[in-house]
């Protein structure tokens, strides 16, 4: 049984509609995890926290994007980034290897580079544990 035919033998009650997005999750994830997942925006992000805050869309927007901005300056610094309980952003140095080319298999060099980590913080972390309602509290 392929997953398409999994996910469509599955109830519809299972996968549940967001009406504030209108997407919906495949019934797989709603089954495996029992959550309605979906990806959330920057541009939702800012209307949220507007809203909660009872600012304009237009400071919160200046301001989450001015905190982007120092988060990747820093990191182009070679910075570690620490946000207690949420987590930390440090990059780590990849070694340059030998790949091979699926198409024709030649085999090429991949040069050395930096990549970002992030270690999820400890409130974080428990939040990600623990059970989740037919939808993600915000």
């Amino acid at each position: 049984m392929t997953r398409g035919e999994f996910e469509n033998s599955l109830p519809n009650s299972i996968c549940q509609d967001r009406p504030s997005i209108g997407r919906k999750v495949s019934k797989l994830s709603a089954l495996c995890y029992n959550i309605a997942m979906h990806t959330v925006s920057k541009k939702e992000m800012i209307d949220l926290i507007a809203e909660k805050l009872g600012c304009k869309a237009v400071a919160v927007r200046d301001v989450l994007q001015k905190f982007l901005d120092e988060i990747i300056e820093e990191l182009g610094r070679g910075n570690r980034l620490e946000f207690r309980d949420f987590g930390v952003f440090e990059i780590r140095p990849k070694r340059a290897r030998q790949a091979r080319n699926p198409r024709n298999g030649t085999q090429v060099m991949i040069p050395a580079r930096r990549s970002v980590r992030f270690k999820i913080g400890r409130l974080m972390k428990m939040k990600m544990h623990e059970p989740a309602g037919p939808e993600i509290a915000r």
